[in-house]
């Protein structure tokens, strides 16, 4: 007779479970498992790091866009603001809008010039009226020389 053990060529990765082969299988599942687990994670890894730098040249690229198109906008707004300031005194909307007063039937230079906040004086200034003018029914009257009520 022989001494020596014959050992079947699957018994060598067979890890130390005292021939059980119920626990054979659960420890093999366990491994495959736990590599499938790290197998997972690095390839997780590996899709967001390559994806964040191509995110991250395509932001970057956009923004370099978006700060250049800031840039002309702003270049156009500064020759605006040049060539205002350069055609003078700047007169908003306000200051330019004249509001006008239609004479009805018994109207008086006093109660226009009351009802506007202004005196005689000034309401025949606006108008280049003179002290003898009269006024005429539907007549059209400067009331507000530009922001005045």
């Amino acid at each position: 007779m022989n001494d020596e053990i014959e050992i079947e060529p699957g018994d060598l990765s067979r890890p130390p479970s005292q021939g059980n082969p119920k626990n054979y299988w659960a420890e093999k599942r366990n491994l495959i498992l736990i590599g499938a687990g790290v197998l997972i994670v690095v390839l997780i890894f590996f899709f967001f790091r390559v994806s964040g730098k191509d995110k991250s040249t395509e932001t970057l690229a956009q923004r370099e866009q978006k700060l250049a198109a800031i840039e002309q906008k702003i270049a156009v707004l500064e020759k605006q603001k040049e060539d205002l300031l350069a055609s003078g005194p700047i007169k908003s909307l306000a200051e330019k809008a004249k509001r006008y007063h239609k004479v009805k039937k018994g109207e008086t230079l006093t109660g226009i010039a009351k009802r506007y906040g202004l005196s005689v004086k000034e309401l025949r200034r606006m108008n280049k009226l003179s002290p003898k003018t009269t006024l005429a029914v539907n007549q059209k009257l400067i009331v507000s020389p530009g922001g005045k009520n």
